[in-house]
């Protein structure tokens, strides 16, 4: 009789046990599991995350290559249009036309295809001119008797200086050329009542004047030579990069 009380403690131990740790062990295994499903689940919108960013970044880094790429075709297309599309610094020179235009050149030049405006302005230069005169007398009385020596051979356009260290000479004329300066003198000179000859000074005045810049293909250079030179227009060729 003990002996089977004995067996019957150690049955309802095992079935204890049993029902107890192995019950626990599943209940921590099936949430272990689920755990491990939850970090599964996570770990997979962590990825789902990453790869959206990573489209994403692709997409950004695609639109930005793009505007990149759109921006410089436009700096481009802006940097020709400036340049005129046929034309480089390489192949282009300049040509600078000086003084005033008139009505017929200024059409020649706006109308010609071939010239393209490029900048105008004005500036001081040095021009000479010739001027004939008779050196001063010692008075005015002498002068005046000298003049109208000169009007009675025809030559009437004279005056006596008043003023200044040639005070009494007799102006004869400022010329821009010297061939017209000695066409003067030489007929003066001829006058034998006049006790003094007629001299000519080169005078140098500082004066204004306007230009114009152009640049045209350098293989169209002596076109445009002949087409300038047709109107008798006055200007000099220039590097385009050291034009002013």
């Amino acid at each position: 009789m003990r002996t089977l009380f004995i067996l019957l403690f150690l049955l309802n131990t095992v079935l204890l046990y049993f029902t107890f740790i192995v019950d626990d062990a599943v209940i921590v295994d099936t949430e272990a599991s689920t755990k491990k499903q939850q970090l599964y689940l996570i770990d997979e919108q962590k990825t789902d995350e990453l790869n959206n960013n990573s489209v994403k970044d692709i997409q950004v880094q695609q639109i930005n290559n793009s505007v990149t790429s759109e921006a410089v075709d436009k700096s481009e297309s802006l940097v020709l249009s400036d340049n005129h599309p046929s034309k480089t610094q390489d192949n282009i020179i300049c040509v600078k036309i000086i003084n005033n235009l008139n009505a017929q050149q200024q059409t020649f030049l706006n109308e010609n295809e071939l010239y393209s405006l490029r900048s105008s302005g004005d500036e001081s230069y040095i021009k000479q001119r010739y001027w004939v005169h008779i050196p001063p007398y010692n008075n005015k009385e002498d002068s005046t008797k000298a003049q109208a020596k000169l009007t009675a051979a025809g030559i009437k356009d004279s005056f006596i200086v008043k003023r200044g260290e040639n005070i009494n000479s007799i102006s004869l004329g400022l010329f821009s050329t010297p061939e017209s300066a000695d066409k003067i003198k030489n007929r003066v000179n001829k006058i034998a009542a006049l006790k003094k000859k007629a001299i000519v000074e080169v005078i140098e005045l500082t004066s204004e004047r306007k230009w114009i810049m152009y640049q045209i293909l350098l293989n169209n250079k002596q076109k445009a030579e002949e087409e300038l030179a047709g109107y008798n227009l006055v200007f000099n060729w220039q590097d385009c990069d050291k034009a002013r």
